[in-house]
C-alpha cells in the first residue's frame, strides 16, 4: 500500500472515482487495471477541528488502514472524514471504515 500525495492525483479521483459513504467515512475509489499496491489517500478537512484534531485523526485512519492492507485491492482509494468523526474514537472510525470497504466489495477481515 503506498500513499497519494499529488495534488493532481486527488484531483484525478475525486472526478473519476466512485464514492462510498458511511457515518463518519466515506471513500472515492477507483478500480485499476494493473496489478500493484493500492494508492491511499487521506483528506480531512478544517471543518472537522484545529490541527491537533484532524492529525489524531489522520493517525487513526492510518492505523486502521495499516491492520487492513490485505482488503484494499489494487486500485486508488480517497478517504474523507466528516465533521462528526472528531467525537469518535478508535474503534467507531474502524467499525464504519469496514462497512464501508464491505460496500465496495472488498473485506477488511
Amino acid at each position: 500500500m503506498e500513499r497519494l500525495s499529488k495534488r493532481s492525483d486527488f484531483d484525478e479521483l475525486k472526478k473519476a472515482g466512485r464514492r462510498f459513504a458511511g457515518r463518519n467515512v466515506s471513500i472515492v475509489f477507483v478500480k485499476r487495471d494493473s496489478e500493484g499496491p493500492a494508492l491511499v489517500g487521506f483528506a480531512i478537512s478544517k471543518r472537522v477541528g484545529n490541527a491537533v484534531v484532524r492529525n489524531r485523526i489522520r493517525r487513526r485512519l492510518r492505523a486502521i488502514s495499516a491492520s487492513a492492507e490485505a482488503a484494499f485491492t489494487s486500485g486508488s482509494y480517497l478517504i474523507a472524514v466528516k465533521p462528526s468523526a472528531k467525537d469518535s474514537g478508535y474503534w467507531e472510525l474502524k467499525a464504519d471504515m469496514d462497512s464501508v470497504l464491505r460496500k465496495i466489495g472488498v473485506s477488511s477481515g
